[in-house]
Formats: C-alpha cells, structure tokens, sequence
C-alpha cells in the first residue's frame, strides 16, 4: 500500500488517482485479517507469530532426528506384520480344528 502511494508521489500521478486502490488493498486487508482473527488465531499478526513459533519448533528437529523417528516407525510395523501373521495362523489353526 505505501510502495504505491510512494510510486504515486515519486511519477507525480495524481493522489485521486492512486486513492481508490489503497482503499481497496485497505479493505482487502481488513476483511483478511478479520477472517482470520475470526478463526481464533488472532489476525494477520497472530498468524505471523504462529508461523514464527512453528517455524523456530521445527528447527529444532533436525533430519538425523527424524531419520531415526521414521526408522523405529519402519520397526514398529515390521514387528506388527509379524504379530498380524501370527494372530492369522492362530485363527486358521482354531477354524481348522473347529475350535
């Protein structure tokens, strides 16, 4: 909105000219601000300090963490596979043996 009406000034274009489309980038403003305000997060500021908090936490985690997070998940569910046959043939061994 000022780069505008800096441009405006510095061309010499007439400031009725450049007005109604700093009331229009003012009001899309407003509006986008107040949706998000409305959404709990606390208009455009809160959203900006959100993304800063998010963005210092996941900082934080660096990619050797979460190589060996998704390493013990891949255990995890190689372990699981492993239980999931085992319960499968106990039910086939039960139904084979009408029990």
């Amino acid at each position: 909105m000022w780069l505008e009406l800096e441009k405006a000034l510095r061309d010499g274009t007439g400031l009725e000219q450049v007005l109604p489309q700093l009331q229009a980038l003012s009001a899309f403003a407003d509006d986008l601000d107040a949706r998000i305000d409305a959404d709990g997060v606390g208009g455009v500021r809160g959203a900006l300090e959100l993304h800063r908090r998010l963005a210092d936490l996941l900082r934080g985690v660096s990619d050797a963490d979460l190589a060996r997070i998704l390493a013990a998940i891949d255990h995890v569910a190689a372990a699981l596979a492993v239980v999931q046959r085992d319960v499968e043939r106990i039910r086939r061994l039960k139904a084979a043996l009408g029990i």
